[in-house]
């Protein structure tokens, strides 16, 4: 099976853990739960539910 390459572009503007994975995210499933639950991440929780920006997201990743 070939591996998708990741690409921002193709989030939509409220992106969740479960979308961040089926585009491709490095690490898999776990390794994005993970970044999801650290606290200098900028994501919250709505219900049971996780969401984050895209503009959050880049922002993020162009800090670390």
């Amino acid at each position: 099976m070939k591996q998708q390459e990741f690409n921002f572009n193709k989030l939509p503007d409220l992106i969740t853990p479960k979308q961040l994975v089926e585009i491709g995210y490095p690490g898999g499933r776990n390794a994005v739960y993970n970044l999801f639950s650290r606290k200098d991440f900028p994501a919250v929780r709505h219900g049971k539910k996780w969401l984050v920006s895209k503009a959050a997201l880049l922002q993020y990743f162009h800090a670390q």
